[in-house]
């Protein structure tokens, strides 16, 4: 229960902090911007692909080992 507790907990405390950085900086410029947007857009993507994980290695044939390297070698071919 406490897992749980916390993880919620987790989520809105990030809500909250990223909704105050809206408030408190009132012209923001380029750099934090694309920061900004850059880490939103990237933990989206994250979550995406951890999703499909987690499909991946359910799937008969496939297993925990083969899913992981084939995520983890698309991560690296994306990046590059």
């Amino acid at each position: 229960m406490w897992i749980a507790f916390l993880l919620v907990a987790g989520a809105g405390l990030s809500t909250t902090i990223g909704s105050l950085l809206g408030l408190v900086v009132k012209k923001p410029g380029p750099r934090f911007m694309s920061f900004t947007l850059g880490f939103s857009a990237g933990i989206l993507i994250l979550t995406a692909f951890v999703e499909l994980l987690g499909k991946a290695i359910q799937i008969e044939g496939v297993g925990f080992f083969w899913a992981n390297v084939a995520f983890f070698w698309g991560w690296q071919v994306i990046s590059s």
